[in-house]
Order: structure tokens, then sequence, then C-alpha cells
């Protein structure tokens, strides 16, 4: 043999063993994060859900305060004929929470799923790889949107008031749950995403960059064209709407690949000056420009209040250390069984909003006659009651016939 051929046989061999390694290196840095939970990270989710229910049980009272058509005057939320500053100020402060749930659970999904297609982009056979577990998180999707609109649409044949879902009108099923859709887009996307993010050398100018365009739009778009009636999917105040929520689950990811659990110090205080300034946000907007103000303030996505107040939360619970979950079993156990309805409990409140809200708003009125403060805290209440009877109810149905569809796929099983 050559001297030539020797090197280069020897060279083969040496990449050979460092591809091994690394190989190795990822696949246990991957099983540690799999196997790794969180219980701050669990509990923000939960929470994230609890805000978005109490947001759409709020969500026809702000709308009928921004649609004035006086049905409101002389309540507590408008006394004097006009809404309040004291209810614009709590009433938006429960849309900017809406929207921070919406976009801590992107958030968290990108944490979870990004660094996995990240690094393991440049390991042989990612791409098949990729595909296995993208098949298993769309079949859960899926499955839990098919079951659930299945039962809408046998609910509506025996009792069409309390569901959304008529076979002649499918806008239950598109724009009733656009969130959920975005959702599968950010997970089918992911694969893609991570495969460039990694080939990306300045990532950190990237993403401040692609941050300041976008938010700078979502400014434009709130207080200068925010348009009448409802978008259509081809709108690009629509698409902007989905771009904002790719940028939570892109920087859930960066957090991921640069903040380790137990080492953030500094995300509690900054949530808390983040909430204080969305506060303060809010008494401005309602002292100087109204509701219209206060509107454009929480419009949809495009808060950067809520995007910000949603990166220190997650800052907040990774400064909780990795083990936490191992001292605590119960609290685990509790917090992950509320978490696993995430899903069902966004399709089930869609598809079956017109009933729920018919309930939510009867105690509402009634609640709205002892002032402000009781209409508040019962409607939040209420929010937590019909939170955990999702999760109950998704628990009993959905996710098992969802685990059923998982097995479909084992041994190819991700960390969501």
């Amino acid at each position: 043999m050559s001297s030539r051929t020797s090197i280069e046989v020897h060279s083969q061999q040496k990449r050979t063993q460092l591809s091994t390694h690394f190989l190795g290196e990822a696949a246990r840095t991957l099983t540690m994060r799999a196997n790794t939970r969180l219980l701050s990270i669990e509990a923000l989710r939960v929470i994230a859900i609890l805000c978005i229910a109490i947001f759409h049980s709020f969500l026809p009272w702000f709308e009928s305060m921004v649609d004035w058509d006086g049905f409101l005057a002389g309540t507590a939320l408008a006394p004097n004929g006009r809404a309040s500053l004291q209810a614009l100020v709590l009433m938006g402060g429960i849309n900017q929470l809406g929207a921070w749930g919406n976009h801590v659970f992107i958030m968290i999904s990108g944490f979870f799923l990004l660094p996995r297609a990240t690094e393991t982009s440049v390991l042989p056979g990612y791409w098949h790889m990729q595909v296995r577990v993208t098949a298993r998180r769309i079949a859960i999707i899926l499955t839990t949107v098919v079951l659930y609109g299945l039962i809408a649409l046998i609910a509506h044949h025996f009792a069409p008031e309390i569901t959304n879902a008529e076979l002649d009108d499918w806008y239950w099923i598109s724009f009733g749950i656009q969130f959920v859709w975005v959702y599968l887009a950010l997970v089918v996307l992911c694969p893609f995403i991570g495969w460039l993010w990694w080939r990306v050398r300045k990532q950190n100018q990237l993403l401040a960059a692609l941050l300041i365009v976008v938010y700078a739009l979502n400014f434009y778009i709130a207080f200068f064209s925010q348009g009448t009636g409802e978008p259509g999917v081809l709108d690009w105040r629509k698409l902007m709407s989905a771009v904002s929520y790719g940028m939570s689950f892109l920087v859930g990811g960066w957090i991921a690949q640069h903040v380790r659990p137990g080492s953030c110090c500094y995300g509690c205080h900054a949530f808390v000056l983040a909430l204080i300034g969305m506060i303060v946000a809010e008494f401005i907007a309602g002292s100087l420009g109204g509701i219209a103000s206060v509107n454009a303030l929480s419009y949809r996505s495009t808060s950067i209040f809520a995007f910000v107040m949603a990166v220190s939360a997650l800052l907040c619970a990774l400064a909780q250390p990795a083990d936490s979950a191992a001292k605590y079993p119960r609290l685990a156990r509790v917090l992950a069984f509320a978490s696993a309805g995430t899903l069902g409990f966004y399709v089930l409140q869609a598809f079956f909003s017109t009933g729920w809200h018919t309930a939510a708003n009867t105690i509402l009125i009634w609640a709205l006659g002892f002032g402000l403060a009781p209409f508040i805290v019962i409607g939040s209440l209420f929010s937590l009651l019909f939170y955990l009877a999702i999760i109950l109810l998704d628990a009993c149905i959905g996710q098992v016939v969802v685990r059923r569809v998982s097995k479909l796929f084992v041994g190819h099983k991700p960390a969501e």
C-alpha cells in the first residue's frame, strides 16, 4: 500500500471515529434533555393555558367595549356611559395575558423541539429520523382535531346550540382553530428550521434583526393597519401573526441552546419589570386614547409586551435546577397531567365556544351587578373550573386515543 493511500485510509478512520464520538455525545445530550422535566416549565405551561382560558372568557366583553353598542352603559365596566379607565386597564391586561399565553406555549415548544433538530442536523440519517418524529407529532395534532371535530359534529346534531361545528360551514375547523394550524406548520417546518439554523454563522445578529423587523411591522399593523373584519388566509396581516409565533418558536430554541437550568438569575426580575411596563402602558393608552389605543396595544399577536413577558417568564422558569422533578415527584405528576391536556383544551374550547360562552356570559352578567372586582374574580374562577373540566375530559377521551396513535411510532418518541 502506498504512503498516500495509507494516509487517506487513516484520515477516513479518524473522521469515522470523530463522527461516532459526536453521535454518541449528541445522543447522550438529547437523552438527558428528553428525560429532564423542569417543574417550573411545566407550571409555566399550565399557567399560560389558564391565562388563555381567562382571556377567552372575557373576550366577548372586551369586543363589546371595542365595538361600542351601548350594552355596557351603566354597568361597572362603563358606569358613566363609557368604559372606565380601571376597566380599560384590567380588560386590556387580560388581553395581553391571552397573547402572552400563546407566545409561552409556542416558545416552550421551540425550547424542546428546535435544539433536537438543530444539534442532530449534522448526523447521518437526519432527514429519515426527522420524518419519523415529525410524522408522530403531526399524527397527534390531527388525531386530536379529527376526534374532537367528530364529537362536535355529533353534538351539533343533537344540541346545535352548544357547538360551532357544522358540515356546511367550515370556519369552525379552519379559522376557528387557526392557532392550532400555526402550531402544526411550525412542527412541520421544525426540521428545516433546525437544519438551516445550525448553518447560520451569526445567529444572534440574525435573530435580533428578525425580531426588530417583525415587531416594527406588528406595531404598524396594530396602530395603523388593523383592517376591517376577519383578514383572509393570505392577507399579509394574518401571515404576520403566524410569523410572530414563528419568532417565539425560534427564540425558545435559542434560549434552550444558551441558557442552562439553574443558571438564569435575572429572568424573574425581567418578568416583573415587563409586567409593570405592560400595566403602565395600558394605563397610559387608556388615559390618552381610550379603548381604541388599548385595543391596538394588545391587538392579536402583535404585542411586544406579551412577547417580552413570555421570554422573561421562560428565563424565570429556567432559574430552577434541572433535578426539580425528582425532588417533587407528586407535583411533577400533577403538572404533567395538567399540561398534557394543552392541545385538547385549545381544540375543545374552540369547537364548543358557543355553548360554554353562553354559560360564561350568563354568569358574568350576574357577577357584573356586584361590581368590577367580583366580575373579574368570578370570571377567572369560572375559567379555572372550565379549564379543569376540559383537561379531565381530554384525559379520559383524547389522550387515550392519542396514546394508541403514538404506539405506531414506538422508538421515535421525541420530547414535546
